[in-house]
């Protein structure tokens, strides 16, 4: 995977815009965050420190304890509305 180097705004709203792509077509309640950074062309490390950011500006959660997935609450709520 080759990781380019950018402002952090730029790594920032990459990794937003991978997100929504990820979750534009997908079942799945919450996504890696490893498919997260590479779809963003970031490493895991600094893709999970700016998901951390969505995640206190309320965009989104990480699903699980180790922070190793993550869903948007717009995509979250969407799919458990289909489940019901």
């Amino acid at each position: 995977m080759s990781v380019e180097k950018s402002s952090g705004v730029d790594v920032h709203n990459r990794i937003k815009i991978a997100l929504k792509e990820i979750e534009k077509d997908s079942q799945y309640l919450c996504h890696n965050v490893e498919t997260i950074a590479e779809r963003a062309k970031t490493d895991t490390r600094t893709a999970k420190n700016h998901l951390s950011l969505l995640e206190a500006d309320g965009f989104g959660k990480f699903r699980d304890p180790r922070k190793k997935t993550f869903a948007s609450n717009e995509h979250f709520d969407r799919i458990l509305k289909l489940g019901k």
